[in-house]
């Protein structure tokens, strides 16, 4: 499951700027939902959910736009599409507000109004490459337990980093609620070799250009066959270092 980003910019109608503030507002004030007002969405229910946020702006003299930005796991269509089969309504007192939406739109026409004003992105921070938001709570859990156990327990002079290991490993094991250790999914391929990738691409990029080089200033014979072999040493030595790093 990838993670992707969306921006979602729709124009607003002059004329509704401070009735679409006076929706949000009470969210921003109340994110964590000790009372709940009208037109309340809770976004914590939703667990491919990483960060999500929505924006006024309308101060620099240009045209008032609404921001819809969030970060995800999964398809960004399954999400919003998830959003409208659960806030729905939400969603449709929000976009009310904006200019395109016709006021009769249905689950399929709201879908397509905010995948057609997704600006997409350049680019986007990912704090925990190839984690779903499950995977970072459950994680974090882990953190925290850890370090309680080891805050509570008396210390043992002289105790290596092993002897520590097993401590901890013997505290973790017999509880029911870590049973997912036993089943850690892989990181995805482009997070685990990423790296890896790119710098073999460098290589034979770097070593294509010295052949031509090498065939454009006529090298041959030992001179030629030296360069070879130079080229078959450094391809070895990234083998290796792919193989023991």
């Amino acid at each position: 499951m990838g993670q992707h980003a969306f921006t979602i910019v729709t124009p607003i109608q002059k004329s509704k700027i401070d009735a679409l503030k006076s929706i949000l507002g009470p969210i921003g004030k109340n994110i964590k939902g000790t009372t709940k007002p009208e037109n309340w969405i809770d976004f914590s229910k939703y667990e491919n959910l990483h960060f999500c946020c929505f924006v006024v702006l309308d101060d620099d003299g240009t045209i008032p736009v609404l921001i819809f930005e969030g970060n995800i796991d999964g398809p960004i269509a399954d999400f919003l599409d998830g959003m409208i089969d659960n806030n729905g309504s939400f969603l449709q007192v929000v976009y009310s507000h904006c200019k395109g939406l016709p006021e009769d739109a249905g689950k399929a026409k709201l879908l397509q109004y905010l995948l057609d004003h997704d600006e997409v992105y350049n680019t986007f921070f990912l704090g925990h490459p190839g984690l779903t938001r499950q995977q970072i709570k459950r994680d974090q859990h882990l953190r925290n337990e850890i370090e309680t156990f080891l805050d509570d327990s008396p210390p043992v002079p002289n105790s290596s980093g092993a002897a520590l290991k097993t401590k901890i490993q013997n505290f973790i094991n017999p509880r029911k609620g870590f049973k997912w250790l036993e089943s850690v999914p892989e990181m995805p391929f482009n997070v685990r070799y990423g790296q890896v990738v790119f710098w073999g691409i460098v290589l034979v990029v770097v070593l294509l250009v010295l052949y031509f080089l090498a065939v454009l200033f006529g090298f041959t014979g030992a001179a030629y066959r030296y360069f070879a072999f130079a080229i078959f040493g450094l391809i070895a030595i990234y083998l290796v270092w792919l193989r023991y790093r």
